[in-house]
């Protein structure tokens, strides 16, 4: 039976989100799980799964991922600002420099949702307008 790599990583995220386990009783549940994705021939999905995995704790806990991209470093004051005003315990926030932004910020919640101030974006939408 061959099974969607979704249904791998909501299988994982239950039992991850069990917190009742001890060390040992986790590491032998990863090494069933490896073993498994090996047996299926889905250990080159592994990194989609655990991704997915990942979007289901968080969903679970009422949590989102958050992905902030930057032409260059933020200073320390608005970068404070900028995750206070976005984040809260649970968030996971992932941090990128895109040199290809130019400048500006591209704010990116869960995958889906997008607030792009980046000079990318308003020469795009310019030459769109222009044609």
């Amino acid at each position: 039976m061959k099974r969607k790599i979704k249904e791998y990583a909501i299988a994982l995220g239950k039992v991850i989100l069990e917190d009742k386990r001890g060390e040992k009783e986790i590491k032998k549940i990863a090494d069933n799980f490896i073993r498994l994705l090996i047996r299926d021939r889905q250990l080159k999905n592994i990194r989609k799964i655990l991704d997915l995995t990942e979007d289901f704790i968080l969903r679970q806990k009422g949590n989102k991922k958050v992905l902030i991209e930057t032409a260059r470093e933020l200073n320390p004051s608005l970068k404070r600002n900028l995750l206070k005003s976005l984040l809260k315990d649970g968030d996971l926030l992932r941090e990128k420099i895109n040199c290809q932004l130019g400048a500006g910020v591209r704010v990116t919640i869960d995958g889906k949702k997008q607030l792009d101030l980046s000079l990318d974006r308003k020469i795009r939408e310019l030459f769109v307008n222009i044609n």
